[in-house]
């Protein structure tokens, strides 16, 4: 009976050895993000509801979102990525120059994506607690431009602390693969 106990449990023991190889062997790589260049930019991420790719500016951890990327009639790519972009956002001028004002949003760190023309920016959150921003005017998508808010709007959230060129850096069109 013994003999049986011991060899029930080196069976259970080299089950879950073989189990638990595949998370930390060599051979499992999360999915990572590569640009059109075919450079990697990072690991697909998730965290706090946004998900997207895991960049890393100095000691700040943000995860930039990106999206399916679609033709000029709309139709999808099954594999094309693109960087996705806010609708909006809030400057504390009154013609949209300078950092935006990055709002409280989900991932380690709070950030921002902006699109003009084909360049993308990605402003990350400073440190620090969210401060009330007097916002004087708004970056919009459609229409696309700047509009000066006519009564400015208080607005809750962080300055820029670091920008990446995200789009210089890694160029679009994005794919997801090992």
């Amino acid at each position: 009976m013994r003999h049986r106990l011991i060899g029930a449990l080196l069976i259970v023991h080299a089950m879950c050895a073989r189990a638990d190889e595949r998370f930390h062997s060599p051979s499992h790589r999360p999915p990572q993000v590569f640009d059109a260049k075919g450079h990697v930019v990072g690991e697909l991420a998730s965290f706090g509801g946004v998900s997207g790719v895991r960049v890393v500016a100095g000691n700040a951890v943000t995860i930039v979102q990106i999206a399916r990327s679609s033709d000029a009639s709309g139709d999808q790519s099954a594999t094309g990525f693109a960087w996705a972009t806010s609708s909006s956002a809030e400057f504390t001028s009154t013609d949209c120059s300078g950092d935006p004002i990055v709002v409280p949003s989900g991932g380690p760190r709070p950030s921002i994506a902006i699109r003009q023309g084909n360049d993308v920016t990605v402003y990350i959150a400073g440190e620090g607690p969210t401060q009330n921003f007097t916002a004087r005017s708004a970056l919009v998508v459609a229409p696309p431009g700047c509009a000066a808010n006519q009564i400015p709007v208080t607005v809750a959230g962080f300055p820029a602390g670091a920008k990446i060129p995200i789009s210089r850096l890694h160029p679009e069109a994005l794919r997801i693969g090992f």
